[in-house]
């Protein structure tokens, strides 16, 4: 096993039986682990992609409309 230091900034490979399983990310102090961890969840992911293809496909609210709805003008 190979010694890591604060230092490295580049992901951490695990291996089994040389078969990456695992990566290790380092963390900066800013980092957001809330963004982190939905960056991986792949039902998020699905989400997001969804959503994007029907913004694309149908448009998406006006901000002002978004607001008018809402009771914020």
């Amino acid at each position: 096993m190979r010694k890591c230091s604060s230092s490295d900034r580049e992901p951490l490979i695990v291996t089994d039986g040389g078969r990456p399983v695992m990566a290790l990310v380092p963390l900066d102090e800013d980092m957001d682990l809330e963004t982190l961890s939905l960056s991986f969840n792949e039902e998020f992911i699905g989400i997001i992609e969804r959503s994007r293809a029907r913004q694309e496909a149908e448009g998406g609210i006006p901000i002002e409309e978004v607001r008018r709805q809402l009771g914020l003008d």
